[in-house]
């Protein structure tokens, strides 16, 4: 885990959530603040995983936060986590977490594990720390380096239940501690089962582009075997750098990656988005941008929460990696931040980046939201809104993924930050009179 020293005082706990007789005073570091919490929250002779945030080993030479001599298990660091690895013999009842995720480089693959390693009754035992000012939080999406050097994450407490919630876990209690100018909280989180869903798992990755020539290949070849029922459909938008020609070239030299191509008969990626997913064939829909700003490999743990029923509507979130300023321009970043919080409050559901270009959805709901598609008398520009406010409307589970983000590599964004933003502050508005009327 990783350490830093802060005051700490003390609560009385009796109950995850509830007052009753005192804890053991103490004061000390996170480090030790976590080790307390996590011997009131775990009874003796319990199998427990400590997961560590790479190579920290505590403040005072005790590696595992549990500290109790009377548990059985392993500590692993979070890049060592491998489902085959030899240290591992689940099952387990408690997986100490702590702040791992802070460091953790590919927080969905890693969260997947963490759930394949859980039974029903398991508890997984979570922490974040936040400035109670809001110039001692980071703004999301912007990097922080920790005491060693390396970069952390940004995780707010609602992003952070919503990635669990999109990984399978849901939040039974939580306690939240003010140690002067920083609330450090503590979460507890059950496994949702997941049924053994019987029936069709094709996928559909849907890939929208134009002018995009030189990304064509590398994203085609990037891509992973998701399920053994799975297209890759493209949704070619008038290209005149020989886009089109290349992705029919490419087709040809990679006949396993099933490969499907249509043209768009409109204009603008809410079209082209509308073409695609009406085409898919898969019972499952994935979006994903050819820019290859994300790497393909994120589409996984969407098609996973999918599957598995954990979300409905799942959208991917750039902020919560480091990111660099040449991936999103200020502009950008403030806008897609301020969209964010404003459909979060008006839809009652969380999301953290509602223009993200990964985005999944099962094919019978998106029938449902096309079936409307354009009612909010403001034609979209983009598509999110129109599947964000649909989904909304058809009472889907929100769900979000991390997602890496990164400038492209070819090609020349087709966005305008004031032209476009302009038509978004115009939907968004127009979606406020629909949902409050």
């Amino acid at each position: 885990m990783t350490s830093g020293s802060y005051c700490f005082n003390p609560l009385r706990l009796n109950g995850f959530g509830e007052r009753g007789s005192a804890a053991v005073p103490r004061r000390g570091s996170y480090q030790a603040r976590l080790r307390e919490f996590v011997r009131f929250a775990i009874a003796p002779h319990q199998r427990v995983l400590v997961v560590r945030a790479g190579d920290d080993g505590g403040d005072d030479g005790d590696q595992s936060p549990s500290g109790q001599t009377d548990h059985q298990g392993s500590t692993l660091d979070v890049t060592d986590l491998d489902l085959s690895a030899e240290e591992l013999k689940p099952p387990y009842d408690y997986i100490v977490l702590g702040d791992a995720l802070d460091r953790c480089q590919d927080i969905g693959p890693f969260l997947h594990q963490v759930w394949q390693l859980c039974e029903p009754h398991t508890r997984v035992i979570l922490s974040s720390r936040r400035g109670v000012l809001p110039a001692l939080s980071r703004p999301a999406g912007a990097s922080s380096i920790d005491g060693k050097g390396q970069p952390r994450n940004s995780l707010s407490e609602a992003q952070l239940k919503a990635i669990m919630a999109s990984s399978g876990f849901q939040r039974i209690g939580s306690r939240r501690l003010l140690e002067g100018l920083w609330r450090q909280r503590f979460a507890v989180y059950r496994p949702v089962p997941s049924t053994d869903r019987v029936g069709d798992d094709s996928l559909t990755i849907c890939l929208t582009c134009r002018n995009e020539k030189g990304n064509i290949e590398p994203i085609v070849r990037a891509i992973p075997t998701v399920t053994d029922q799975q297209e890759i459909l493209f949704v070619e938008g008038h290209s005149d750098d020989g886009t089109r020609a290349e992705i029919e070239r490419v087709k040809e030299a990679y006949p396993e990656k099933n490969i499907r191509l249509i043209s768009q008969p409109g204009k603008g990626q809410g079209d082209a988005i509308r073409e695609g997913f009406s085409q898919a064939t898969g019972a499952f829909i994935i979006l994903l941008e050819a820019d290859m700003t994300s790497p393909p490999a994120d589409i996984v743990p969407v098609y996973q929460s999918l599957r598995a029923g954990f979300s409905e509507f799942v959208e991917g979130t750039r902020f919560v990696y480091p990111m660099t300023r040449e991936s999103m321009p200020l502009t950008n970043r403030v806008g897609n931040l301020f969209f964010a919080r404003y459909f979060s409050w008006l839809l009652r559901q969380h999301a953290s980046d509602v223009l993200c270009g990964i985005k999944g959805i099962s094919s019978a709901n998106f029938k449902k939201i096309a079936a409307r598609w354009g009612q909010w008398r403001v034609e979209d520009p983009f598509g999110d809104f129109e599947l964000l406010l649909g989904a909304a409307q058809i009472g889907l589970k929100f769900g979000e993924i991390p997602v890496h983000y990164q400038p492209r590599p070819y090609g020349k964004t087709k966005t305008s930050a004031f032209r476009h933003g302009a038509v978004l502050f115009r939907l968004a508005a127009s979606a406020f009179v629909a949902f409050h009327s």
